[in-house]
């Protein structure tokens, strides 16, 4: 994760819990575990998937390791490697492929083969990602 990432969860903790950053970090090393088990429970309770809880753990764990303090407990976390809003993703079957590529003009071919085949990620391309994206957006599989 980036250091903007950790910032947007320690301001998420910061509203949900009415904490500053000082605050957590002039607890002691069993607060801050209490801290961390509250947050674990709570999102568990709200059925928020493992990861987002495993996120916001870790942006508290480097805040707490950023200002010398470090929590030495572990906390398990059920499903922190789960990613619910990837489950349904497949890869396109090649049939499905040919179908984009033939709707698209030669430009936006040109960066679906580079999406599809090079390994590229869609911020590389810049104006042609999002040529690609505006037109992708209407097409059916």
């Amino acid at each position: 994760m980036t250091a903007t990432t950790y910032l947007r969860r320690l301001r998420w903790y910061e509203e949900i819990y009415h904490f500053s950053q000082m605050q957590l970090v002039g607890m002691g090393e069993a607060e801050q575990y209490r801290v961390i088990l509250r947050v674990v429970s709570d999102l568990s309770a709200k059925d928020h998937a493992g990861s987002k809880t495993e996120s916001v753990v870790k942006a508290l764990e480097s805040w707490f390791a950023f200002n010398g303090k470090t929590v030495t407990r572990s906390v398990k976390i059920r499903g922190k490697s789960d990613t619910p809003t990837l489950r349904e993703e497949k890869v396109p079957t090649q049939p499905e492929q040919r179908k984009l590529f033939l709707s698209c003009d030669l430009k936006a071919r040109a960066s679906a083969v580079l999406l599809a085949h090079g390994g590229l990620r869609l911020d590389v391309l810049g104006d042609c990602a999002r040529f690609f994206i505006v037109n992708s957006t209407t097409f059916k599989w």
